[in-house]
């Protein structure tokens, strides 16, 4: 294979120019001396391990990195940590989800159907002088209602039909009026919210039957429609007040760099793309590295990912012996804003990975507060197993030879956790 892994070119003459240099997949050399791992270093430092590939820029000779050197430095690092994160995270959630199905959910279903049991031996006693003391009716039909909101949450809806029954019975109202009660809160909730943003969003289209990605889909369209509302009121007041000489230069400063920028990032793109095409290579097995390096640039390209560009850039380059330190200040200039934006980009990302519907069995264990996800699998094995049994002897009491007497004994504890509940619990 051309060039080693490692291998770093002559520094330019004089002119504070910077070498790039690479690391390996597995961030070690054919020596099995660990390559560069920060952004730049001085020669003569030692270089402790790596495992991520990554970009350096090292200065030349005696010479300094410029100032647009060394914040190219910091926002590729900056990446590189951001998707280590991502992919992290990602790893952690996927832990935590695996484990609720594997150990948890079996222990819920197990708790939701022994609640469901609990309701139907608890009802008949709700009839008149099934208790003998009328004043302990309302307080039987409080635990009901508790215990059919456990019922709801724990398995999402109430599909029994006698279940709904009791429902409509100790509620005075159906299921579906129920959850259409709930929704309209949700949705007075979100007008007030909208409200306090100063957002005229129009909510009559969600309604409480839809599907979670259904309510979703519509926010998002809110937003969206809310955004260039307030993008188009923000142009048409920039029109209508005449702009200073500063303003305009500024503007047209900020045309020249996109211009500059679409150009560079094009033309590196035109360019690896000229080296890479695998039609163009005799060597068979150069020709099956350039087929998989070409599909990388090709989708480094769709999502505008200059980090992705830049790494084939320097993989590659590199290796064919050309020169690979041509990174001006200028060209730097436009490559730092475009990282800047993929850094803006990714973080964004790393806040929004547990929100991703394949965790939503998760969603449960965030501090609503703080925005935490409170996750501990085996303490809550733990507390699930201790729930269920006893719901279990409580559902055998109730089976048992004196139900009444269990079931005024519940009613009595009841009673004093109200007493002792706080007032705004």
């Amino acid at each position: 294979m051309p060039g080693r892994a490692g291998e770093r070119q002559a520094p330019r003459e004089r002119d504070g120019g910077a070498k790039i240099a690479r690391r390996e997949l597995h961030g070690f050399q054919g020596s099995g001396v660990p390559t560069q791992p920060n952004l730049f270093e001085m020669d003569g430092e030692p270089l402790p391990k790596v495992t991520q590939l990554g970009l350096v820029l090292i200065p030349g000779g005696k010479a300094r990195l410029s100032k647009a050197q060394l914040a190219f430095n910091r926002l590729v690092a900056r990446i590189e940590k951001l998707r280590r994160s991502i992919e992290n995270e990602g790893e952690r959630l996927k832990g935590f989800v695996e484990f609720y199905g594997a150990e948890l959910y079996p222990l819920e279903k197990r708790i939701g159907d022994a609640r469901k049991v609990i309701v139907r031996l608890l009802f008949p006693f709700l009839a008149r002088g099934a208790l003998g003391r009328s004043r302990s009716r309302p307080l039987l039909r409080e635990m009901i209602q508790e215990e059919l909101k456990e019922i709801i949450g724990i398995t999402g809806e109430l599909a029994d039909p006698d279940l709904r029954d009791i429902f409509k019975e100790v509620e005075g109202k159906t299921v579906k009026e129920a959850e259409a009660e709930d929704f309209e809160v949700i949705r007075e909730q979100w007008a007030d919210m909208f409200a306090s943003a100063g957002v005229d969003a129009d909510l009559s289209k969600l309604r409480s039957d839809m599907s979670s990605a259904e309510v979703a889909a519509q926010l998002e369209e809110m937003k969206a429609r809310w955004e260039a509302e307030e993008e188009a009121r923000a142009n048409a007041k920039a029109k209508a007040k005449p702009k200073s000489k500063q303003a305009l230069t500024r503007e047209a400063r900020e045309r020249a760099a996109e211009e500059l920028r679409k150009r560079d990032v094009g033309g590196l793109y035109r360019q690896l793309a000229k080296l890479l095409h695998p039609d163009l290579e005799q060597d068979p097995a150069l020709r099956v590295e350039k087929e998989a390096a070409m599909k990388e640039l090709t989708t480094a390209y769709k999502n505008n990912d200059l980090h992705a560009l830049l790494k084939l850039e320097v993989a590659w380059i590199a290796r064919e012996q050309a020169d690979a330190s041509q990174l001006t200040d200028k060209k730097l200039a436009v490559y730092n804003a475009v990282l800047k934006e993929q850094v803006e980009e990714l973080e964004e990302e790393l806040t929004q990975v547990r929100l991703h519907p394949r965790f939503a069995p998760l969603m449960k264990f965030m501090d609503p507060f703080f925005g935490t996800l409170l996750f501990n699998g085996p303490k809550e094995k733990q507390r699930l197993t201790s729930a269920l049994q006893i719901i279990e002897a409580t559902t055998a009491a109730l089976r048992g030879p004196d139900p009444k007497g269990k079931v005024l004994a519940m009613i009595d504890e009841f009673r004093q956790q109200k007493r002792a509940a706080p007032d705004w619990f």
